[in-house]
């Protein structure tokens, strides 16, 4: 027997709630039965002012965002960087973040853990 599992973007669960806002969010890591750490994937549209700022402090989770498609700009503590495709974002869990997108919008897969922890799935996020 093969443990591959193969899928589209549109074939993954989808967040559905009131933090996606504009946003779409896909369970990447659940629909793909990952059980070893998080993992979604994030689109914005253009332009879009939406995206919280947030930092993962209550659970101690590091973030890495690789960003697939579009371009934009990554907010923390007064400073802006810009991103694009192919860019690896590292964030650790004390870090307030926000991601704004450019006039293509922005596509990120985010990756999530908590350093010397167990996963298990964020509530919210179900």
């Amino acid at each position: 027997m093969t443990d591959i599992l193969i899928k589209h973007f549109f074939e993954l669960d989808k967040y559905e709630g009131e933090f996606s806002n504009e946003q779409q969010i896909y369970f990447a890591g659940k629909s793909m039965g990952i059980s070893a750490w998080d993992m979604n994937i994030i689109k914005m549209p253009p332009n879009w002012l939406g995206y919280q700022e947030h930092d993962h402090k209550h659970s101690g989770q590091e973030e890495v965002y690789l960003v697939l498609d579009g371009h934009g700009v990554i907010q923390a503590n007064g400073y802006n960087w810009q991103v694009g495709p192919g860019m690896l974002i590292r964030v650790g869990p004390e870090q307030k973040r926000k991601f704004v997108p450019g006039i293509k919008g922005l596509t990120l897969l985010t990756l999530g853990g908590i350093p010397a922890k167990a996963f298990a799935a964020s509530a919210q996020m179900q």
